[in-house]
């Protein structure tokens, strides 16, 4: 199900998305041939996502979005790794996500066109493993702080962009723990032809 509204005149919109999803004839590794595969599992994913687009003033825009799904085996093989019933699959993901950024650039005077940004993410824990034999191994969750500055005129634009501000250490994975970049920046130059 999907909800979506525009609000006093453009300036507020959001999104909502509600979803129960269940997968059946999921691939499993045969139990008695592990060169041979069979159809038959089920697995469930639900939850939901919100997106809101915000533009209350003259030049400044808010986006925020926030997800929570829940994904498990419903039926599977309870002595497959990947299929073993009333367990998290490996490489979904956090279950809690979040975002925001705020822009905000000037429309008049000596520092027209020049602007500013920030905001940042959010993941929640994220089950990498989750198996009775094997254990379950969890990445913790982090939250992350960017902001950038620009100037964006008719046929050029300028940024200045600085990543994870506080320096947070934080892992991704895909059944397993990738560190990712410290604090960093980034600058660019573009140019319109048009």
């Amino acid at each position: 199900m999907v909800f979506k509204t525009n609000l006093f005149s453009d300036k507020l919109a959001f999104t909502l998305s509600v979803y129960d999803i269940k997968v059946s004839d999921r691939v499993m590794p045969d139990p008695a041939n592990i060169l041979d595969y069979n159809q038959g599992g089920k697995v469930g994913s639900k939850g939901f996502e919100l997106d809101i687009v915000a533009n209350p003033l003259t030049g400044l825009n808010l986006i925020a979005g926030f997800s929570h799904d829940k994904t498990k085996v419903i039926s599977g093989d309870p002595e497959d790794f990947y299929s073993e019933p009333g367990r998290v699959i490996g490489g979904q993901g956090p279950q809690n996500l979040a975002n925001f950024w705020a822009t905000y650039r000037i429309s008049s005077g000596t520092s027209k066109y020049a602007g500013f940004g920030i905001g940042g993410n959010y993941a929640g824990e994220y089950k990498v493993i989750d198996n009775s034999k094997a254990g379950v191994f969890t990445l913790p969750g982090y939250t992350l702080l960017n902001a950038s500055v620009f100037y964006n005129a008719s046929h050029f634009r300028i940024s200045v962009n600085a990543n994870n501000i506080t320096d947070k250490q934080y892992y991704i994975g895909y059944w397993s723990a990738n560190p990712q970049k410290p604090r960093n920046s980034t600058s660019s130059v573009a140019y319109n032809f048009k």
